[in-house]
């Protein structure tokens, strides 16, 4: 209940005004979000920097931008620092403070200034789409140049790298045809073909499933026509193709090992001697390699974390710290869900909630085999995609108009 009060305190559907000079302020804002994926030092001064703007802003405007998802979020926060400060390895949790917090400050940052361009909403978007198409060609070529074994960026692994083109894909899939500029639709056509090509010459099972999955609930809805899917499936296709006989190295060893669970099975068996251990409060973030029992059974000795986000959550903050995670994944799906449900509304930025809540959902999935909160890029997305929602949902049942 004091959540749904605290909605109250944002005054839903008044504009947000920035104090500072809007045009330049907004490009710098564009720049952040097409920087992702490119550099993680740069995206975590351009997140600083704009937070150093965000303090500037008069105070009646912020308080207008702070709802309740930036509420749950910072009650996650608090759920963290908690395991921090009773971490039984200080040394090790103590990194999760600077580490962790762009998210928090990510959630501020966009909380505020998308809602200040609400107005360019789907120019923002747009950038983003384009950025991440960008980010997914840079990576097929790195690929198609053997200079990486599985496709991924400059700035990360494979692993985020595809996690972060998966959602990029699924906010492109829903929202192409919404976005109102020139050749949108073209945009969408060459954007989710090389995203889906560098997802899949990044080889991440989970991920390439959950694109064919949210592909043919894009296509039951009416996002995607069947034409352009098949279009982008042949190309999508031909393109991996390519690129798999440019690079045969990794695909042949997958062929012939198929099944390789990546040491998860020991994971898991290291997981289940350790259950009930630490249940209330965890050992602390970042403990993994203090707390496994059997890191020498490891074939890959650079593990480091548990692989899956919800045996994260549990051992490094309890039993508490783990409901807060799957709380605050459960009230953005359930926010996005209620905008849907509200008749009056349903041509208004439908396509970019549908978006939204298969987004959050890809994201409850891929936590299954991997974390994304205490990754920077991961997370700084992460809390973009939570500004979107926040912005539309804010100015809902308003005649404000884009």
């Amino acid at each position: 209940m004091a959540i749904r009060r605290m909605q109250t305190f944002s005054k839903p559907n008044s504009v947000i005004n920035s104090r500072l000079n809007n045009k330049y302020i907004f490009m710098f804002f564009c720049l952040t979000i097409s920087i992702m994926m490119i550099s993680i030092v740069l995206i975590q001064l351009f997140v600083f920097v704009l937070f150093l703007f965000y303090l500037f802003e008069k105070n009646e405007e912020k308080r207008k931008a702070f709802d309740s998802y930036t509420v749950v979020v910072f009650m996650f926060g608090i759920v963290r620092i908690i395991a921090i400060t009773f971490s039984n390895f200080p040394s090790s949790s103590i990194p999760a403070l600077y580490k962790e917090a762009f998210f928090y400050l990510g959630i501020l940052v966009f909380g505020f200034y998308i809602k200040a361009f609400y107005k360019k909403i789907d120019l923002i978007i747009g950038v983003f789409i384009v950025s991440s198409t960008i980010v997914a060609l840079l990576g097929i070529v790195l690929f198609d140049l053997n200079l990486v074994y599985r496709a991924q960026s400059f700035s990360s692994g494979y692993t985020v790298f595809s996690i972060f083109l998966l959602q990029s894909f699924i906010l492109t899939a829903f929202t192409f045809r919404e976005l109102k500029f020139k050749n949108s639709y073209l945009l969408g056509g060459i954007s989710m073909i090389l995203i889906i090509t560098a997802i899949i010459t990044s080889m991440g099972r989970t991920n390439i499933a959950i694109v064919f999955i949210v592909s043919l609930c894009a296509l039951v809805m009416k996002k995607i026509d069947l034409k352009l899917l098949l279009i982008i499936l042949i190309i999508t296709g031909a393109l991996s193709y390519i690129s798999f006989k440019l690079n045969y190295n990794e695909v042949s060893r997958h062929i012939e090992n198929p099944t390789s669970l990546s040491d998860r099975d020991i994971i898991w068996e290291g997981a289940s001697k350790l259950a009930f251990t630490h249940p209330i409060i965890g050992y602390g973030p970042r403990t993994f390699n203090n707390i496994f029992p059997f890191p020498e059974r490891f074939s890959d000795k650079g593990i480091g974390a548990w692989h899956n986000q919800y045996l994260d959550m549990y051992f490094e903050s309890g039993v508490i710290g783990l409901f807060s995670f799957i709380y605050l994944i459960f009230y953005l799906i359930k926010g996005c869900v209620n905008y849907l449900k509200r008749k009056t509304q349903a041509d208004f930025k439908k396509g970019t909630i549908q978006g939204l809540l298969y987004l959050f959902i890809a994201y409850c999935l891929t936590s299954l085999t991997t974390g994304f909160v205490t990754s920077i890029i991961l997370s700084i997305q992460f809390a973009f995609f939570i500004g979107i929602l926040s912005a539309i949902e804010h100015f809902s049942n308003s005649d404000y108009s884009l």
